[in-house]
């Protein structure tokens, strides 16, 4: 089928229009693929404020049916600024309806030739298929060049099936990281200012402290400043998000943090983002610590939330038991696929 592939900036209210189309073919094509419970795309409001971010440069294309001018599939490239500046990351997506007609080559056609313009070594792109399923866009990505880099488990964690039990075991948590030397802090919609640096710092270690596969990455920098924008652009998408951190009595350093954020479209499901417990506190547990404190503050500031969904590399078999151990159980996969050399 012949597209026509339409240009748009996601940030300008001007493309009002073009980034409504552009997430409604994301979200047919994800409910599809996924179904319902599972198929959660963002929306017009997440990829507008994404997109203001300045330490991205990011691009957009709507693919338009050009006997229709019905939109039939969507583009995005997202050039990383401040960091990772080798890299190129792509979204691509057909509308179910219109698939097996040569759009998805089309596109990537339009994302190749941005990639080589760039001149970064490498791009990558993400897949995600149901447990009992195969990856159905892998073979694709296979056959483009692209070679598997990472395979996260997608795990669902069900509230009123966990939550009173992680509350009822919560005081014994609190009481052997208190034992060991630490305490937990709890912020919701942002943390206070006084701890954007150590904020920063833990961002700085997300990067380099958690499996990556063989993912072409490198270490992000972060400062106060950038977690005061992610937070402020974070709060424009319209999303909440709960954040709790543990802290070194001794030395008043952070040792570990955690975030679930939930979207103002789906606000009976929640999002676990980041968590991390730097290499010098490991084997103390903490982290179990921070995703049951932050979980049962989420139900109580948000009781609207019904399921909490996260991702986790296969081989963090450390951080998959803690949440096993927390009541997550698996529903899907996500890979993270590479190609390099334009």
């Amino acid at each position: 089928m012949p597209v026509d592939l339409v240009s748009f900036d996601a940030a300008d209210p001007h493309d009002e229009e073009q980034l409504v189309a552009w997430v409604e073919v994301w979200s047919r094509s994800l409910l599809h693929d996924l179904g319902p419970e599972q198929g959660s795309p963002w929306s017009v409001a997440e990829i507008r404020a994404q997109s203001m971010s300045p330490n991205y440069r990011r691009e957009t294309v709507l693919a338009v049916d050009r006997a229709s001018g019905e939109p039939v599939g969507l583009g995005g490239i997202s050039l990383p600024l401040r960091d990772n500046t080798h890299l190129v990351t792509l979204r691509l997506q057909v509308d179910p309806a219109h698939r097996r007609q040569g759009i998805g080559s089309q596109i990537l056609e339009w994302a190749h030739g941005r990639w080589r313009d760039s001149g970064r070594p490498t791009i990558l792109c993400e897949t995600a298929w149901n447990v009992g399923n195969d990856d159905g866009s892998g073979e694709f990505a296979r056959l483009n060049g692209y070679a598997a880099a990472q395979t996260t488990v997608r795990s669902d964690q069900l509230l009123a099936e966990t939550v009173p039990s992680i509350r009822a075991g919560l005081p014994a948590i609190v009481e052997q990281i208190g034992a060991a030397g630490y305490d937990t802090l709890t912020w919701v919609d942002g943390s206070p200012e006084e701890w954007f640096e150590q904020r920063a710092f833990l961002a700085r270690r997300m990067s380099t402290d958690i499996p990556l596969g063989e993912l072409d990455m490198a270490e992000e920098d972060w400062d106060a400043e950038r977690i005061r924008e992610e937070d402020r652009l974070t709060r424009e998408s319209g999303r909440r998000f709960v954040d709790t951190v543990v802290r070194h009595r001794d030395s008043g350093q952070l040792a570990g943090y955690t975030r679930i954020a939930v979207s103002a479209e789906t606000p009976h499901l929640a999002y676990q983002l980041d968590t991390l417990v730097i290499r010098e506190h490991r084997g103390i547990r903490l982290g179990r610590a921070l995703k049951a404190v932050n979980v049962v503050r989420l139900a109580d500031e948000l009781p609207g939330v019904q399921r909490v969904r996260t991702w986790n590399a296969e081989e963090n078999s450390h951080m998959i038991a803690v949440n096993s151990e927390l009541g997550y159980e698996p529903t899907g996969y996500l890979r993270e696929w590479q190609r390099r050399g334009g």
